[in-house]
């Protein structure tokens, strides 16, 4: 940073305030509960379906997100399993 000295661009352990290490602890824990919310509600189905068809089918390109939701509406349409509606 401009016209800082090297003492004032480095934070020491002594400067870290207890309210600063409990947004850091809250923040951890709402990415994860972010992450969890995902999963559950079947946010993370592309992200998913990606990693697996590289290790799977690493010569082909996987389909678009477009794609791979219009083929998963279709299959549930097609075979309705353990919706509510």
């Amino acid at each position: 940073m401009k016209g800082l000295t090297q003492d004032a661009q480095t934070v020491s352990p002594q400067m870290v305030t207890p309210q600063a290490v409990a947004m850091r602890t809250l923040a951890a824990g709402l990415k994860h509960v972010v992450a969890y919310t995902k999963g559950v509600l079947g946010e993370d189905a592309y992200d998913k379906y990606v990693a697996y068809h590289r290790t799977v089918h690493d010569d082909a390109a996987p389909m678009t997100v477009k794609e791979f939701w219009r083929d998963k509406t279709d299959r549930e349409g097609s075979n309705p399993q353990g919706r509510c509606c």
